[in-house]
């Protein structure tokens, strides 16, 4: 949960919190052998 409330999205599941600001993305991807990464961009 990052705070920005640009979209009306919730995460049913927090692992991991992150401080970021507007200008900072987290990226998350799925690859063909359903192995999830997430980054700070």
């Amino acid at each position: 949960d990052r705070k920005h409330k640009l979209y009306p999205v919730t995460s049913d599941y927090v692992g991991v919190q992150i401080a970021t600001n507007l200008h900072e993305n987290i990226i998350v991807e799925l690859d063909k052998q359903k192995r999830l990464s997430a980054f700070l961009r």
